[in-house]
């Protein structure tokens, strides 16, 4: 789990079954965390470095280049050896496949959304399949009116 103690900045912890006590596992100043589907490890945004992958067994992080501010992570790939990322540079979404071992990103889904219009965000959900997805949007809409006045007669 991720959050933050009183007085300090958020990071993310293990939380002992037994004893109920927590460890943190990550440096303060990291959030958006996804722990691996086999519990090894957690993607996180960490402030000042990106990405970065904290192996829970080890205090070895490692920076995911390749990464930046304008990706979001959907989800860990099936096999567990890959994060699904997406980004909205423009109308369409690009979700990637990031390959945590060798960085390479390959195209795994273009989504378009039917209506783009005043679309300010966008949450995406993948399921196991890139191809089964769901997103919602966030939208500014309004009215432009013209008024014309009349001369005073």
């Amino acid at each position: 789990m991720c959050g933050n103690q009183s007085g300090n900045a958020t990071c993310c912890f293990v939380r002992d079954a037994a004893e109920g006590a927590l460890r943190p596992v990550t440096p303060e100043g990291v959030t958006d965390a996804w722990p691996s589907p086999d519990g090894t490890g957690i993607v996180a945004w960490q402030a000042g470095r990106g990405y970065v992958l904290f192996p829970l067994a080890a205090d070895e992080l490692r920076p995911l280049p390749g990464l930046g501010p304008d990706d979001a992570i959907a989800r860990w790939s099936p096999d567990g050896r890959a994060i699904w990322v997406w980004r909205r540079p423009g109308l369409a979404i690009l979700v990637d496949r990031y390959d945590l071992a060798t960085g390479q990103r390959q195209r795994l889904a273009e989504i378009n959304p039917r209506n783009s219009i005043g679309v300010l965000g966008v949450r995406l959900t993948l399921a196991d399949d890139p191809a089964v997805h769901g997103y919602q949007t966030w939208q500014a809409l309004s009215h432009l009116f013209v008024v014309e006045v009349a001369p005073v007669p």
